[in-house]
């Protein structure tokens, strides 16, 4: 008999608003017909009113053609135009009647056919003289009347067009203080808004029976400012300013570290693991619960085959082996927030096995660097299982239960036991997060609260097995392990390891005994915690799940999938250095920013700069390129975006290649393209191109001797800057006259790599 294989779909409908429940295929069907025929007959009726406006036009032109024709036809009837003369005409009648003129006698003292050379004023009366004189008069000064109305127009052409200047710079002045306005209500609006949140959450702990997830710790410091912490971390430590952690800890020559994580992820689905529930936990407490995620009696689950396609595409991520059939197996224990008494995962028969992921130098902060890198950590399996319920203490003994969250889809990842130093451990969690967000399989990161960590913990004496000879997927001779449960952030995971690491070695050398138990951390602690004691296999009574078939999964579905599976970090930070010339520091940070937005921005600028250039990915010039966007998209525009929510919409990538592009031409200084990003985030209309006319920004650069005289000016003024720099090597100094040479010359003048250039000329050798 063979068994059929599960086909995945989409679910079907949209929730009720008034009873969160589904409509069924039937319905969505009909309801989407209607919304297609009452769309269609729209587009007829606005069609049909088109055509009865251009044919009445049409109709009025030409009925307006014939009106005039007719006009035109019936004035030519009536009226019969007196033809004007010639000039040979005028010139015959001016010389009629005289002497051997057309139509008069020859003259007799004259030869004939000859005509006497008469003037014209010899022919007119005095009257005709007068005459002629009032009009030659009449003309001159209808002329002067002309050129002066001539004049009178371009003046007042003049002063509409000042007038219109004048209204042009009203309305930006107005237009830039509507948008102060508008950022000023925003703001206003934001702070508003996060006091009605918390205003709400306050007010639904007295009426809700649940109360939400407590909002975990942020997660620790941003990705940069640890980079940066670290690499002064390190320059001390090779000044001799501070000392490793082994020097500090002489123990840590002795004692071995064995770490482990089990990581849990909320995966990105519409419905929950085992319900046709939505799994939204941002609604009202208790309103997405159905009868199985509150123990009902009689309540089946029901494998929803949709919540597989975000968990394959993990274990992919991780070169995980899918298992052909996997199933789902019961874990018992009795709590509070889980109604049915266990909770259903996948133990003996998980969906993937035998993975790994590799950590690189570009994965740690730098200056934390291990020596090892790369670092292989396997991950043993990956299973689906179901979350619990949010629990919330309210003392003295109140507890607040949610069922929004229950039977969420869950993946959990487990990693082998190959971690020995905690900045591994929270490299590896921290990459971990990034691969499921890159690979869309996660709603959110440790700062939303969609991942959490529980890291096991051991300690033994280096190159000596354990007294208790523990072994765990391969690994023996280790020593009793304790778990620390859900960790909420990168830096409370390494906290944690190192803190129940000095107590287990402070505990076995003052003659006590590891116990295996749970235990908790708190941020900012710095020791561990009690909780419970760690329950082992036998106590947990693992069984298969009689209500639930077994899962059977295709090959064309994995192979689909591995095929669409989206570029993984590892590979965008190799491109990133190796085709754009980024540091591996800079291609980290841009790759953790804001969910992939700042990279996308990022590639978008490069590229379209690289094309106005003409220069191909293959050129030289093609890095360079790409180095100087990474340093404007980091460091320029991340200081004007760091207290907003980052948007392409302030400064859009077009506007960003026209400030470098220009930059680049050396049509401009780096202190003018910098002015220039400015008012362009502050909403300045007007182009790159007539910011830079407007206020004379080209580049006038100086001549050599005068980059000179303004360097040895300023290290004058300064002999004790100059000594830090000569004597104690504080070359960020050089920086500061740098700019101090921006600031003493004129607008696009002074170029920062040539003055600098001149200043380090300038400065005194070190003896």
């Amino acid at each position: 008999m063979s068994v059929p294989l599960i086909f995945l779909q989409s679910p079907v409908g949209r929730p009720h608003a008034a009873n969160n429940s589904y409509v069924t295929q039937e319905e969505q069907r009909f309801i989407t017909q209607r919304n297609y025929e009452k769309a269609f007959e729209r587009l007829r009726r606005e069609e049909e009113v088109k055509h009865r406006v251009k044919a009445e036009q049409k109709r009025r032109k030409k009925e307006g053609k014939a009106k005039e024709k007719a006009r035109v036809k019936a004035e030519a009837e009536t009226h019969t135009p007196k033809p004007k003369k010639t000039k040979t005409q005028r010139l015959k009648t001016l010389v009629h009647g005289l002497p051997g003129s057309v139509g008069s006698a020859p003259s007799a003292d004259l030869p004939a056919g000859t005509i006497p050379a008469v003037s014209s004023k010899d022919q007119l009366t005095p009257e005709q003289q007068d005459q002629k004189e009032n009009i030659r008069e009449a003309k001159k000064k209808a002329h002067q009347q002309r050129k002066a109305q001539r004049e009178e127009k371009r003046e007042a052409k003049k002063k509409i067009r000042q007038q219109q200047k004048e209204q042009h710079k009203e309305k930006r002045e107005v237009k830039r203080k509507e948008h102060q306005q508008r950022k000023e209500q925003r703001k206003e609006k934001r702070k508003e808004q996060r006091e009605a949140k918390e205003q709400a959450r306050q007010g639904q702990k007295e009426h809700y029976i649940v109360y939400q997830k407590q909002n975990p710790a942020q997660d620790d410091t941003p990705f940069r400012k640890a980079l940066k912490d670290a690499a002064k971390q390190q320059k001390k430590a090779s000044k001799g300013g501070k000392k490793s952690l082994k020097a500090v800890d002489p123990r840590l020559e002795k004692w071995e570290l064995t770490v482990g994580i089990e990581i849990h992820a909320e995966l990105n689905t519409a419905r929950k693991l085992f319900s046709s529930a939505a799994t939204s936990v941002s609604e009202a407490p208790n309103t997405h619960a159905s009868l199985f995620d509150t123990a009902f009696p009689g309540s089946q689950p029901q494998f929803q085959k949709e919540t597989l396609l975000p968990a394959l595409r993990a274990a992919l991520a991780f070169d995980c082996t899918i298992q052909p059939r996997s199933s789902f197996d019961r874990k018992h224990y009795f709590y509070q927030d889980q109604p049915n008494g266990y909770q259903i995962t996948q133990y003996y028969e998980p969906f993937a096995k035998d993975g790994y992921i590799t950590l690189y130098a570009h994965d740690f902060p730098a200056g934390s660097v291990p020596e090892d890198v790369p670092i292989r950590i396997g991950i043993k399996q990956v299973q689906m299982e179901q979350d619990t319920a949010k629990t919330v203490q309210q003392p003295p003994s109140t507890h607040l239960l949610d069922f929004n969250r229950v039977s969420h889809p869950l993946i959990e990842i487990i990693t082998l036991p190959h971690i020995h130093d905690p900045l591994v451990a929270a490299a590896c969690v921290r990459k971990i997060q990034t691969i499921l967000k890159t690979v869309d399989a996660c709603t959110a990161g440790m700062e939303m609260g969609g991942l959490r960590a529980d890291v096991n913990v051991s300690v033994r004496e280096r190159g000596k097995a354990s007294q208790e000879g523990l072994s765990y997927s391969g690994v023996s001779g280790l020593g009793q392990r304790t778990e620390i449960k859900n960790l909420a952030s990168v830096k409370a995971v390494e906290d944690a390891i190192v803190a129940e690491r000095d107590r287990q070695i402070e505990l076995i050398e003052g003659g006590g005994v590891v116990e295996g138990e749970t235990r908790g951390w708190t941020v900012g602690s710095k020791t561990t915690k009690r909780l419970r004691g760690k329950e082992g296999e036998i106590d947990y009574r693992y069984m298969p799940d009689p209500d639930i078939a077994p899962v059977f999964i295709a090959q064309d579905l994995i192979a689909h999938l591995r095929t669409n599976l989206p570029t993984l970090p590892d590979r965008v930070v190799d491109v990133l250095v190796k085709r754009y010339g980024l540091s591996t520091k800079d291609a980290g940070t841009l790759l953790s920013f804001d969910n992939g937005g700042r990279l996308e921005y990022y590639f978008e600028v490069t590229n379209q700069l690289a094309r106005a250039r003409s220069v191909k990915p293959s050129d030289a010039e093609f890095p360079i390129i790409g180095k100087a966007v990474g340093n404007w998209v980091l460091m320029e525009l991340g200081s004007l975006y760091k207290d907003e929510d980052w948007s392409d919409s302030r400064v859009s990538p077009e506007v960003l290649v026209s400030i470098v592009g220009q930059l680049l031409q050396k049509r401009i200084t780096s202190r003018s393209a910098k002015k220039l990003l400015a008012a362009k985030f502050e909403g300045e209309e007007r182009t790159v191109e007539q910011l830079i006319d407007d206020y004379n920004m080209i580049l006038k650069p100086l001549s050599p001797a005068e980059y000179r005289d303004l360097a040895q000016s300023l290290l004058v003024e300064k002999p004790d800057m100059v000594r830090d720099i000569v004597e104690k090597g504080q070359d960020k100094k050089v920086k500061w006259f740098v700019g101090q040479m921006m600031a003493r010359s004129a607008e696009g003048t002074v170029e920062a790599d040539v003055a600098e250039h001149t200043l380090l000329q300038l400065l005194p050798k070190k003896a």
